[in-house]
C-alpha cells in the first residue's frame, strides 16, 4: 500500500537571548551608513545578518577577487605556472589607481602580479594578469562575466579586470554575490589567506615597497582577509574574513559592507559587524539523531508502523536568539525497506529560506504483512468505520 506524501511542521524552541537578525544592524546603524552589509557562515553559506544583499552596485577594487579566481583556475589546470613571467603591455603600465608601478615591457612573474593584485591591489596588475590569462582585458572581462554565471552570482557584471569606473561604467555585483565568490575562493584556494600575513609588500628586484591595503589584521583577533574597494561611485567597501574560536568550535565568517563614506567609516563599521557576530555566534544541534523519531502508519508493514530517524546529526553555527522551523516530508512508503533506507527527509528553515536538509531513513527493517494479517487489518479498519458513524 502507499502512504501519500504528508508534511508536517514542527517548531524547534530556543530561548531568546538577543534580538532576531532581522533586527540586529539596529544596534549600530549600519544600515543607515551603508548601502548593503552582510555576515555569513564560510562553511554552510547561511546569513547571519544582511541587509539590502541582491542589488546590483559597484564594487571597484572588490571586483580583482573575481580576477584572482580566474588566474587561479588557469593556474590550477597549469595553463600558468606562479614562475612563468609576462611582458607588461604598455596599456597595463598606464593603469591608473592603485598601483605596482608596473613598467611597459618589463618581465614579472605572476606571482609578482598576484601579490601585487591582493596586497597593495594593484589596478596595472589586475590588467597585466587578464592579458596573460586571456590576450587581452576584453575577452577577460568575457570569462568573467561567464564564471559568474557558472557561480551562481545572479546580480554581477564585469566590464573591467581591476574595478575602476572606465567610460561611465562600473563593475557591478551584489553583496550576496561577494559573499558567494569570496567563500568559493576560500573553500578552493584557501591559500587566498596567506596575503593578509604581508604587511608591507616588497620586491625589491623592481625597487618596490608599499604597505597592504588589507586592513584590520592584527586590529581585531582572527581577521585574516580579504579585499578593499574603493571608487567614488563605489564609496568605501570591504569583504572581511574572520576565524572564530568558541571552546572546541572553530568557525569562519565572512563579512562585506558596501558604501561607507570615508575609510574610517569603513574600518570601524566593520570591526561593530565582526565584534557583534563573535559575541553572538554559537554553534547549535538542530537535528539530533538520538532523540528525533517519527512514527508512520503504514498497515502494509509486519508491524503496521515505521519508524523514521535522522540519517545523522545537524549542527549549525548560528546567531543566537534565532529561531528554526522544521518541515518533515515523508515519500510514498514502498516496503520491504532496509535500516538506513531514505524515506523522507526534514528540511530546516529560517524565516526566509531552508538551510539545511537531512535524509529521514529508516530505523530497521520493516517486511510487508503476511495476507492474513493484512486481512484482519482491513477488516479492523471496516468495523472501526462502521462503528464510528453507526448510532
Amino acid at each position: 500500500m502507499k502512504f501519500k506524501k504528508s508534511l508536517l511542521s514542527l517548531i524547534l524552541i530556543f530561548s531568546i537571548c538577543f534580538v532576531g537578525a532581522g533586527k540586529t544592524f539596529a544596534i549600530f546603524g549600519i544600515e543607515k551608513k551603508t548601502t548593503a552589509s552582510l555576515i555569513g557562515d564560510a562553511k554552510s553559506g547561511g546569513l547571519f545578518v544582511a541587509e539590502n544583499v541582491d542589488e546590483s552596485l559597484p564594487v571597484a577594487s572588490i571586483s580583482k577577487l573575481m580576477t584572482y579566481y580566474l588566474v587561479k583556475e588557469k593556474i590550477a589546470e597549469g595553463k600558468l605556472k606562479l614562475e612563468d613571467k609576462v611582458k607588461v603591455s604598455r596599456n597595463a603600465s598606464r593603469e591608473e589607481g592603485s598601483s605596482l608601478n608596473l613598467k611597459a615591457g618589463e618581465q614579472i612573474s605572476i606571482k609578482d602580479l598576484l601579490d601585487g593584485l591582493m596586497i597593495v591591489s594593484g589596478n596595472d596588475s589586475a590588467v597585466a594578469l587578464a592579458e596573460a590569462v586571456a590576450e587581452s582585458e576584453s575577452n577577460f572581462v568575457t570569462m568573467m562575466n561567464e564564471k559568474a554565471k557558472e557561480l551562481g552570482l545572479e546580480n554581477s557584471t564585469f566590464t573591467n579586470a581591476s574595478g575602476l569606473t572606465k567610460n561611465g561604467q562600473d563593475n557591478k555585483m551584489s553583496t550576496r554575490d561577494i559573499f558567494t565568490l569570496s567563500k568559493a575562493i576560500i573553500e578552493k584556494y584557501p591559500e587566498v589567506l596567506e596575503y593578509a600575513k604581508t604587511t608591507v609588500l616588497e620586491q625589491p628586484a623592481r625597487n618596490f615597497k608599499k604597505e597592504s591595503t588589507i586592513p584590520l589584521v592584527g586590529q581585531v583577533e582572527g581577521v585574516d582577509g580579504l579585499k578593499t574597494g574603493h571608487t567614488d561611485e563605489a564609496g568605501y567597501c570591504l569583504v572581511s574574513t574572520m576565524k572564530i574560536k568558541k571552546g572546541d568550535s572553530e568557525f569562519r565568517v565572512i563579512s562585506v559592507l558596501m558604501g561607507a563614506k570615508t575609510k574610517a567609516d569603513r574600518a570601524q563599521y566593520m570591526k561593530d559587524m565582526l565584534n557583534y557576530v563573535k559575541q553572538n555566534i554559537e554553534t547549535r544541534k538542530l537535528v539530533d539523531a538520538e532523540k528525533f523519531t517519527r512514527r508512520v502508519e503504514v498497515k502494509s508493514a509486519n508491524q503496521g508502523y515505521i519508524e523514521l530517524v535522522p540519517k545523522e546529526d545537524l549542527e549549525r553555527v548560528s546567531m543566537k536568539g534565532i529561531n528554526y522551523d522544521t518541515e518533515v516530508t515523508v515519500d510514498d512508503v514502498k516496503l520491504p525497506l532496509k535500516k538506513g533506507d531514505k524515506v523522507g527527509e526534514i528540511k530546516v528553515k529560517n524565516s526566509k529560506e531552508v538551510i539545511a536538509t537531512v535524509d529521514l531513513v529508516a530505523k530497521e527493517d520493516y517486511s510487508k504483512a503476511g495476507i492474513v494479517k493484512r486481512i484482519g487489518r482491513f477488516f479492523k479498519t471496516v468495523f472501526e468505520v462502521v462503528e464510528t458513524i453507526l448510532p
